[in-house]
């Protein structure tokens, strides 16, 4: 059995810092029963022209991802303000897509850090960016004038590269560049009296998490295998790894869980062991010092595990409730198992819609010959969906051998706006490309309680088999999928 440790991410509250071995319920319990003190919460002010719209996204305390909309419907100019409820600081994230005249897109990042009692005031630019002079320096993370966090095209000086060996060796080269300029970076802002020493820690955490995520990628392969040349590299900063999660001055990022996860594996490689393996990797997890985030990275290997049954699931979940009994973790990890979806029907009268404008339900579209299907619930606006696509894409050839059919379901409020995703993102969808009309309204969303993607369903027939699957982009989807379909 494998487990889902990566991934997408209801609530922000606190949470102390802890291990597990030295973790005491009452404390844990304290903070959750307990009404947040002044200052428990951020705020977020956005100035917004008529009809502007956009969207933060954020990690929990249970890392998992957050939104926040801001949206002026009107006609006039406005101030949108929006409260976070933590007790420790939170990375918010905002994301744009141009698109050029080749059809081609360009991610624009920015990342702002929400401190508990500070007020963020932000806006856009005519330039479609985000305005952050109202900040306080050291809220300001990244920005796009920060190519270290942009995503990294590769080029071998207009060279074809053949192999991933060669991928790997010029990414490594190139990134770590861009790692150095950008530690020297916060390095000179420090010394120029720009930042304090607390700034200075929160942008080097949030520097390092993106550094080490950015390699462990790079590490996982499919069917449980491993890029051996990345390993030794990767492995050399496992202390370091180790360091920066059980930092005092950790916050909630969008890397985090990633790192976390990445870690794991890597010690299970360097082990021997399967890193693919839902009880070794929590096993692992639950042995060694995670920092304050334990608890969390736990509760998602038993909360996105696929398959919740068996004799191995119930001894991991019966060791995490003794561990985490009358703690906020066991509490969020029941209120998600009780509403598991696998094993009912499907509700599928939802009308789609495609790019030539033919109308059909999603009933009539899954009677095919098909057995299984992939509901691959995405929009315009979610960057970590569209990066999935091409992954996705890539394993057509793989999911057809098991009669297994992608259907992706657009979850945009205008059909507008997934028509301009689709044609920028063509190359990666497939013929079952849909708009579902009226998302937030649709029983479809309301039955899978759909409020964070990329999401993605595993459908036998009608069946719903999985409510909440793997990523496409981890090591496990294609290898679970296949344990999914063989045990039917």
């Amino acid at each position: 059995m494998n487990l889902k440790a990566i991934v997408y991410l209801l609530l922000l509250s606190a949470i102390a810092i802890l291990s597990l071995s030295g973790f005491r319920p009452d404390q844990s319990k304290s903070i959750y029963s307990q009404k947040l003190k002044d200052g428990s919460k951020a705020t977020i002010s956005f100035s917004l022209k008529a009809h502007e719209q956009f969207m933060f996204e954020y990690t929990n305390v249970f890392l998992e991802r957050e939104q926040i909309k801001f949206i002026n419907p009107g006609g006039t100019d406005t101030v949108i303000i929006r409260e976070v409820t933590t007790n420790i600081p939170v990375a918010l994230t905002l994301s744009f897509f141009e698109f050029g005249k080749d059809k081609g897109t360009k991610e624009i990042k920015f990342s702002v850090l929400a401190s508990p009692g500070d007020t963020l005031n932000l806006s856009l630019t005519n330039q479609i960016s985000l305005n952050t002079t109202r900040c306080k320096k050291g809220s300001v993370l990244s920005n796009d004038s920060i190519s270290y966090y942009t995503t990294y095209t590769l080029s071998s000086g207009g060279r074809a590269v053949l192999s991933k060996k060669e991928l790997w060796e010029s990414f490594y080269t190139e990134f770590n560049n861009r790692f150095q300029q950008e530690t020297d970076r916060i390095k000179g802002l420090l010394a120029n009296f720009q930042i304090d020493s607390l700034a200075f820690k929160q942008m080097t955490i949030n520097c390092k998490l993106h550094y080490y995520k950015r390699l462990l990628d790079w590490l996982y392969e499919d069917k449980g295998k491993y890029f051996e040349p990345a390993l030794p590299v990767i492995s050399k900063l496992s202390p370091d790894i180790e360091n920066i999660l059980n930092d005092p001055h950790l916050f909630l990022a969008q890397d985090l869980l990633n790192v976390i996860d990445g870690y794991v594996r890597l010690r299970i490689i360097n082990k021997g062991g399967n890193y693919v393996n839902g009880i070794t990797i929590y096993k692992e997890a639950s042995a060694i010092n995670l920092g304050r985030f334990k608890p969390s990275y736990l509760s998602i290997c038993l909360t996105h595990s696929p398959v919740k049954k068996g004799a191995e699931f119930g001894e991991i979940m019966k060791d995490y409730r003794e561990k985490m009994a009358n703690t906020a973790y066991l509490i969020h990890l029941d209120s998600i198992i009780r509403n598991v979806l696998d094993g009912q029907k499907i509700i599928a009268n939802d009308m789609l819609v495609n790019l030539k404008g033919k109308k059909l339900s999603l009933n009539n579209l899954i009677k095919s010959k098909k057995q299984f299907y992939i509901l691959d619930f995405w929009a315009s606006w979610c960057s970590p969906c569209r990066a999935q696509l091409p992954v996705m894409d890539s394993l057509r050839s793989v999911l057809k051998r098991y009669s297994v059919e992608v259907v992706s379901v657009n979850l945009d409020e205008k059909e507008a706006y997934w028509k301009t995703a689709s044609l920028a993102e063509s190359k990666y969808l497939g013929i079952n490309n849909y708009h579902l009309n009226k998302a937030a309204k649709s029983a479809i969303v309301h039955q899978l309680n759909i409020s964070s993607i990329p999401r993605y369903v595993i459908l036998d027939n009608f069946k719903i088999i999985s409510s909440n699957f793997y990523q496409p982009a981890e090591p496990s989807f294609v290898e679970e999928l296949k344990n999914l379909i063989n045990a039917r």
